[in-house]
């Protein structure tokens, strides 16, 4: 999963302490309940292994240097055959 970096913080202001992300990702849309932290606020991809046969929904997050988590974004859904 790639995506792109946000530019801005949700009151608007420009984002630059961005120090990690999480992947959020499930079944159901409106339930990922599963995670993938990813560490550096450079990187821009993960891969997660071993999904099963079905429609995935994924979603990340921006955690700043002090810890604070933006909101998340929408969600992409990728179907694994």
């Amino acid at each position: 999963m790639t995506w792109t970096p946000p530019s801005l913080n949700t009151d608007g202001s420009t984002l630059s302490d961005a120090a990690s992300y999480v992947v959020l990702y499930g079944l159901n849309v409106g339930s990922l309940t599963l995670s993938v932290p990813v560490p550096g606020g450079t990187s821009t991809s993960v891969t997660i292994p071993k999904l099963l046969a079905g429609t995935y929904y994924f979603s990340v997050v921006t955690l700043n240097s002090t810890g604070v988590q933006s909101s998340p974004s929408n969600p992409v859904s990728v179907t694994v055959p």
